[in-house]
């Protein structure tokens, strides 16, 4: 009776032992999460005059996401969500003059990463962004159409690679 108590209790520490190595248990990985962005910006290219939402880069991640949204929520689920493998989102073409904007970012994970959490939610209200001029040049002439919401326009001239302003001035002649 002893005999058979102790091989009982011998295969039951046995199995709960070793058991989980016959079954591949072993293999199981643990993924790792992505730390969440600190922040999702706005910033206005001024030499190009696009528009771009941006986060700081990320080595482990993939990709990231840009959440987008016209109405000021924090449910994360409202948001339209824009994947692309870049830190930055050219958003020139979908934020429109006087609005404000919410969004976010989030790392994408792959293989033994998984994706962040969401940054937290940033807004910025657009404001008019000009459209640019129709000039013409007749003679010695320069003429351009007037545009919305203009106090003013620089006329700059280039030289080589040197650029300068040579007039500022509210008519639309030079």
């Amino acid at each position: 009776m002893k005999k058979q108590k102790l091989l009982i209790s011998f295969l039951i520490l046995f199995g709960i032992i070793f058991i989980p190595f016959f079954t591949g248990c072993n293999d199981v990985k643990l993924k790792k999460s992505l730390p969440a962005p600190t922040s999702a910006e706005y910033q206005i290219n001024l030499d190009s005059g696009r528009q771009m939402l941006y986060t700081q880069s990320h080595p482990l991640a993939s990709g990231y996401i840009f959440g987008i949204s016209e109405t000021k929520t924090e449910d994360y689920a409202d948001f339209l969500r824009y994947k692309t493998d870049k830190n930055y989102f050219d958003v020139t073409n979908m934020f429109l003059n006087a609005k404000t904007y919410y969004f976010f970012a989030k790392y994408v994970g792959t293989g033994d990463y998984v994706s962040s959490e969401n940054s937290p939610i940033n807004s910025h209200s657009i404001q008019h962004k000009l459209d640019t001029p129709f000039i013409t040049l007749t003679s010695t002439t320069l003429n351009w159409v007037s545009v919305n919401h203009a106090d003013n326009y620089n006329i700059n001239c280039e030289y080589g690679n040197k650029k300068e302003l040579v007039a500022t001035t509210q008519d639309t002649t030079f």
